[in-house]
């Protein structure tokens, strides 16, 4: 194997030494030899014993573009990259008759060519991509920046809060429809995304909450705030979940501060205040001078039609508890019985039982002494006959 190797080094080095040589030659006419004529071709000049194909031969195939500075015109056939008539060789970068030779270098000159005349718009874009859909080795085509993520959790917000009433009917009755419409509102503010991308994304964030609150509800845990990506690692949540997002989401399902007045207009009649008897007094329930009844800004009419329902509501399910507890009460007192029942009936199947083996036992002992006996008269019979016999 050594000798391989020296034998390797030892051409390695006679190559080197015959290149330097081959240069030394070279840079030796280029300082003797004049310039050439004007007519004549430079990649003759360089590449002088490179055999060419006879297709290079022809008029229409010059290499020469590869040393002519690329702010003079040049001329390219019709059937290379297409440009435009107005477009030069420095807005396009590469001059067209240099082609990539594989489809990734197509699309990366492509690209190229779009970095120079700037970043395109959305609306160039299909299915509203956010400039990167194009490019298959972009790596962050298809994420969400934090920004976006807060506008679309600030409008599912605003449809949690309003119902969707902002939306058409039409639209909430259909899964397209409705995030449809939410990835619409997305694209007033520049996000322009497919509703199956938005409705994806809300579901992952909502999941990372969930995981989050699902974590704070155990004992003895630090906040997440307060961890690192490690220990969110190992505690099964998402690494990078901001704090705005904790704080929109935290306040999908926050009442109303309208809602606070028909509690206490219900618990007046149970305090019994003492203004009742004054019909003068700002504060008195029948006064039409009554802050709560004057001003339209404190004022709820429909929830407290909706306290009257609830206590109506609230009467019948007592008595529908109530009576519902009478039979279970029946259905329990029908049940002990059953049970002291049936165990009267078992205790007296296991006296019967009982009374019945201690017969047997009896009956038996006696068969047992009546055998006894009558094999005794039997050996004093034999006993007997064999002293007769002994006897004569």
């Amino acid at each position: 194997m050594y000798n391989y190797l020296g034998i390797a080094l030892t051409a390695i080095r006679e190559l080197e030494s015959r290149v330097n040589e081959a240069m030394d030659q070279f840079l030796e006419h280029q300082a003797n030899s004049s310039f050439p004529p004007a007519d004549s071709r430079p990649i003759d000049r360089i590449f002088p014993a490179v055999a060419r194909p006879a297709c290079v031969e022809s008029p229409e195939f010059d290499l020469n573009f590869l040393l002519v500075p690329s702010s003079q015109p040049t001329s390219a056939p019709p059937d290379f990259f297409p440009m435009s008539p107005g477009d030069s060789l420095d807005e396009h970068m590469v001059h067209p008759s240099v082609r990539a030779t594989s489809p990734r270098e197509r699309i990366l000159q492509r690209h190229r060519v779009a970095a120079q005349h700037g970043p395109s718009s959305s609306a160039a874009i299909p299915n509203g991509g956010n400039g990167n859909e194009g490019n298959p080795n972009s790596k962050t085509r298809k994420q969400w920046e934090r920004w976006q993520v807060e506008i679309l959790l600030e409008l599912k917000k605003r449809e949690s809060e309003e119902d969707g009433s902002y939306a058409s009917h039409e639209q909430m009755e259909t899964n397209a429809g409705r995030w449809g419409y939410i990835a619409a509102e997305l694209a007033k503010h520049g996000i322009a995304r497919p509703w199956e991308q938005v409705k994806k994304k809300y579901e992952r964030v909502t999941a990372a909450h969930k995981k989050i609150n699902d974590y704070h509800g155990r004992s003895g845990v630090a906040p997440y705030e307060q961890l690192d990506a490690r220990q969110r690692k190992k505690e099964n949540l998402d690494p990078d979940f901001h704090q705005s997002y904790i704080s929109i989401l935290s306040t999908f399902y926050k009442k109303r501060p309208c809602m606070n007045p028909p509690y206490q207009a219900e618990s007046l009649p149970r305090s019994k205040p003492n203004n009742n008897d004054n019909p003068d007094s700002p504060t008195a329930p029948g006064n039409p001078s009554s802050p709560l009844q004057s001003d339209p800004e404190h004022t709820c009419p429909e929830p407290l039609r909706d306290i009257g329902e609830r206590s109506n509501s609230g009467k019948r399910r007592k008595k529908d508890s109530s009576r519902s507890s009478l039979v279970m009460v029946d259905a329990i007192e029908k049940f002990g019985q059953s049970i002291s029942s049936t165990e009267e009936k078992r205790d007296n199947r296991e006296s019967e039982h009982f009374k019945f083996l201690e017969e047997n036992m009896v009956a038996s002992r006696k068969q047992d002494e009546k055998q006894h006996q009558e094999m005794v008269d039997v050996f004093k019979t034999i006993a007997q006959a064999f002293l007769i016999m002994a006897q004569r």
